[in-house]
């Protein structure tokens, strides 16, 4: 009975001996860490144990799996690792794809002669997006401009890094909406208590530089309610295919300043429509249910009203009448005449003079 249970005890061991690990690798899965595209290359040791009573020879090794061919070591086979003994492999990882991820490897080992063994290495690292930094400075730069005259509203490109990893752009403009417009009606934006905003988007092309127009908007300058009026550009925003660009941007307004006014006790009014004998105020400004004129003139006039492009919008002479002497005459307008809400011109033309007036309806 003891004699049996020696060869059972043998048996044992020799199935454990047989099936037993010859190595232990540690850490035997491993996450490098996350790194931009292009960062330094990073090192990874992996150590590995002998775990039997004799010698063990690493005699071969391969990259099973290796994305984009990013991870790579530099050890030379065979390793030799003697009875308590240990070996180190280092990896490298290069982050110098393009493409954004979780990257992977799998490397093979083959242990020993003649009970032939294989063991892998996992080794994993994450490539995020880049984010890219530079500094831009664009500008807006000053405008002289006569009443109705047509201009160009240019954005200025003074200083531009990295423009290589930028494609398009996004910004919103913010100016006073009586000091001027945008000739086109699809740029024209809305206008809330006087202030008129516009957003912006354009592309940018391989060729533009620095000093370059980013963008050019068609305007017309409107009275005012001042003769500077400053112009704002606020959220403006790089990107690069849809995806946010990190950029310092510096931005410098410009002003533009109205010629051709004088001021009648603080109100702005053309100098080539300085009146002697007649004038027109707007009682409620912005008008709401009615547009409550009062007219100072003599004889037959006209009253007229434009959009702020300068273009004729209606006629209403016909609710003026005629004056023998110079005297005040006070007219009311139904809301209803001037159709969407808006900015107008409301123009009282005599044989020798007009005088002008900016309405503004709710």
């Amino acid at each position: 009975m003891k004699c049996y249970f020696k060869y059972f005890i043998l048996l044992i061991s020799i199935f454990t001996t047989v099936n037993a690990k010859l190595i232990e690798i540690k850490p035997d899965s491993v996450f490098l860490g996350s790194f931009e595209s292009g960062s330094d290359a990073v090192f990874k040791t992996i150590e590995l144990k002998n775990l039997i009573n004799s010698n063990v020879i690493i005699k071969g090794s391969e990259f099973i799996q290796n994305d984009e061919k990013l991870f790579s070591t530099e050890q030379r086979l065979p390793i030799n690792i003697d009875v308590n003994s240990s070996a180190k492999i280092e990896f490298k990882f290069t982050p110098s794809s393009a493409k954004a991820g979780l990257k992977k490897a799998k490397y093979l080992l083959i242990i020993r002669e003649p009970e032939e063994e294989r063991d892998t290495i996992i080794l994993t690292a994450e490539i995020k997006e880049s984010v890219v930094k530079g500094f831009t400075s664009i500008s807006i730069p000053n405008i002289t401009a006569k009443v109705g005259e047509k201009f160009d509203l240019k954005i200025l490109l003074n200083q531009f890094e990295r423009k290589s990893d930028i494609n398009n752009f996004v910004c919103i403009l913010s100016f006073n909406a009586t000091a001027m417009t945008p000739q086109l009606p699809s740029q024209r934006g809305k206008i809330e208590y006087n202030q008129h905003t516009i957003t912006l988007s354009g592309r940018i092309t391989n060729d533009i530089k620095s000093g370059d127009v980013l963008i050019s908007i068609p305007m017309i300058a409107g009275l005012g309610d001042m003769q500077y009026s400053e112009i704002t550009i606020k959220e403006f925003k790089w990107f690069f295919n849809d995806k946010f660009i990190e950029h310092e941007i510096k931005t410098q307004n410009g002003i533009l300043e109205l010629t051709g006014l004088y001021y009648e006790n603080g109100i702005p009014r053309l100098i080539s429509e300085k009146p002697n004998n007649l004038n027109l105020e707007i009682l409620e400004n912005p008008a709401k249910d009615y547009v409550k004129l009062s007219l100072f003139y003599s004889g037959e006039v006209k009253l007229y009203a434009y959009n702020l492009l300068g273009s004729f919008f209606k006629d209403f002479s016909s609710f003026v009448p005629y004056h023998t002497n110079l005297g005040y005459e006070n007219i009311t307008l139904n809301r209803q005449y001037f159709g969407s809400k808006g900015l107008y011109f409301i123009k009282l033309i005599s044989q020798n003079s007009s005088a002008s007036k900016l309405l503004f309806v709710e």
